[in-house]
């Protein structure tokens, strides 16, 4: 049986984005489409503004709905559902960054480091047949 959004917590939102996020909570597949029809587009833009790259932040929109459905059960009212999703948009887009600058630092191997493991570097003044 579905509970009432007030003893959800959800008193501060409107009926209409309450049972949103009700039906949403409960597996509803279409309310969900909703969910993702009314943000979307502003996932994907602020995704772009952060991240700088369409094919990313398109990625990124995936995650974000990912995310906030497997946690819907939780959001509890204190903010607006736009807002509850574009903080996970932010995070998501951190995490990314994140992500990103651990794997590029990973791939990088200081001069120092590199002539340890392979020898002396070789002047442009050094000629070899």
């Amino acid at each position: 049986m579905a509970k009432d959004a007030r003893v959800l917590g959800w008193s501060d939102l409107g009926g209409r984005e309450a049972t949103l996020v009700q039906r949403c909570a409960e597996g509803d597949e279409s309310a969900c489409a909703e969910l993702v029809a009314e943000h979307q587009r502003m996932v994907i833009q602020l995704a772009i503004n952060l991240l700088g790259d369409r094919d990313e932040a398109l990625d990124l929109s995936q995650e974000v709905f990912l995310r906030v459905f497997r946690t819907i059960h939780r959001f509890r009212g204190h903010s607006s559902l736009r807002t509850w999703i574009y903080r996970i948009a932010v995070n998501q887009a951190r995490n990314r960054h994140r992500f990103w600058r651990r794997r590029h630092r990973a791939d990088q191997v200081s001069l120092d480091q590199h002539i340890a493991d392979h020898g002396e570097f070789l002047s442009a003044d050094d000629s070899t047949p």
